[in-house]
């Protein structure tokens, strides 16, 4: 059987990625938000989030924490998201 380390990404990983991206970047733009406004904010951007990717809220909560149960490959998911959006800030620069 495949490593974690060194198989290409299967379909609901690449799923998990894109998530982690979108969730990152809704953190970010959250960013210069006042305080009092970021929890309703939070709750708007997931929900919007989960949208995107076919969910609702609560099946994206159950994603995300099913895959931080396995701290390898969260991690490793984690890691390609950030490098993908780092691919993708380079290009707009």
């Amino acid at each position: 059987s495949c490593s974690v380390e060194n198989r290409p990404f299967n379909e609901q990983e690449e799923q998990l990625i894109k998530i982690i991206m979108d969730m990152h970047v809704a953190e970010a733009a959250m960013g210069k938000v006042p305080d009092k406004y970021k929890d309703s904010l939070r709750l708007s951007y997931r929900t919007e989030v989960a949208r995107l990717h076919d969910l609702n809220p609560y099946e994206l909560d159950s994603v995300l924490l099913n895959v931080q149960e396995n701290p390898v490959l969260y991690q490793k998911l984690t890691m390609e998201a950030m490098m993908r959006l780092d691919s993708i800030e380079r290009t707009l620069h």
